[in-house]
Parts: C-alpha cells; structure tokens; sequence
C-alpha cells in the first residue's frame, strides 16, 4: 500500500469509528444493516472475486477490502467478496432476514436495453464527467453495465458501483437497473449517476454528510 493511501485511510477510519460511536441507534440510512462492523478480507478471497468477476479490483477499493473491510459503508453496506452474508434486522420490534449478494459484475443482469446515451461506460473519461457535472448532467444511461462491480447495496434494484475497467477505472456510480419499466416498458433502460472519481473520495463524503447530518438532526443526502 502507498504511503498516500496509508494517510488517507487513517483519516477515513477515524471518520467512521468516530460516526459509529455517535449513530449508536443506527439513524443515518442503511446503518441497521452493517451496524458500522466492517470484516477485513483475506487476500485469497480478494484473488477469488477477482477471478470470479474477471476484474482486478482498483487500488483504493482493494487497499480498504484488506485493511478496513467489508460491511460499514454508504447505504445498506459493502459486499461481501465470496459468499452471500444473511443478516437478522431489527425493526419496529420485528426481525427481518435479508440476504446479502457478494460483489458482481452488473452485467451479468444486462438485458436488452433499447435506450442509452452509451453502449457502457468505457466510452467517458474523467474529463467527460467534469464537463457533465458542470452542466449539471450527472445520469447518464447506458445499453450496458459493462466494467462495473457492484459494490454496495442500496434500494429498489439499485447498486454503488465501482468502474472496474476503462478511463474511468476507480470511479464510483450509482446504477440503476429498467428505467421507467413499470410505466414505459417498451423503452425501458438503465443508467448511472456520477458518484465519484475515485473510492476513498465517495467514502469520506458520505462519512462527512452523515456526521453533519447527526450534527444538524438531518437526513444526509444520497451523495
């Protein structure tokens, strides 16, 4: 590991030991989930998701994996590297069981999507996504989920994804499978937001807004 990514993960683990001692009732969304339990990997296990995916995981993603791990994270948590995790949720006074896939290659769940700006996301680069950005054009669909890992669970069919291949290799999306299926399904597709360019960036923001939003008694947004 870099020294570079060896001070940046000192901060962010410090971010989200100090965000799991003040969530202690599990407000911040996802947090009853993952409970702010991360589960280092072993480096086999981290070769067998990569020879399952067919993808070598990015740098920062990897390094966290090994260090910090599985578990704590944006939304309901990261994935687990090799074997689904079934988690008992405590709700309202009930139990829920809910079962956790393993990271994956979200093209496996491709279809034939008739609508996409792209064919998937090899064809942006970083500069793409700052031009975007500043014209407030952050989703962008897609025929394909080609080069992307989903890394954490989030709602209704959607997943964080990590680009694992291409210009863009590193950045983190937010991938949302049949737009408009239910309403429009003769022109139903998929497509992503912008998240961030790199993993541990999308990490400490949603470290950061979840400790403003315990701070400020709000919900932190998605991103």
């Amino acid at each position: 590991m870099s020294e570079r990514h060896t001070d940046r993960m000192r901060v962010l683990r410090a971010k989200l030991a100090e965000l799991g001692e003040r969530d202690r009732n599990y407000n911040i969304r996802g947090a009853r989930y993952h409970r702010y339990q991360s589960l280092p990997a072993e480096l086999d296990d981290v070769r067998t998701a990569e020879a399952r995916t067919g993808y070598s995981l990015p740098d920062q993603y990897r390094d966290w994996l090994l260090e910090v791990g599985y578990g704590a994270g944006p939304d309901w948590g990261l994935l687990p590297l090799v074997a689904e995790r079934h988690l008992q949720i405590q709700m309202s006074g009930t139990t829920t069981l809910h079962k956790q896939p393993m990271i994956f290659d979200l093209s496996a769940e491709d279809r034939p999507y008739p609508i996409g700006e792209i064919a998937d996301i090899s064809e942006l680069t970083p500069e793409d996504c700052a031009d975007r950005i500043k014209r407030d054009q952050t989703f962008v669909t897609a025929q394909s989920a080609k080069g992307l890992l989903a890394i954490c669970e989030a709602d209704y069919g959607s997943f964080d994804a990590i680009v694992a291949a291409g210009p863009m290799r590193g950045a983190i999306v937010h991938w949302l499978f049949d737009l408009g299926a239910m309403v429009y399904p003769e022109t139903c597709g998929a497509g992503f937001w912008f998240g961030s360019l790199d993993y541990f960036t999308w990490m400490e923001t949603w470290l950061d807004r979840s400790l403003d939003s315990l701070q400020s008694k709000t919900k932190p947004p998605r991103w």
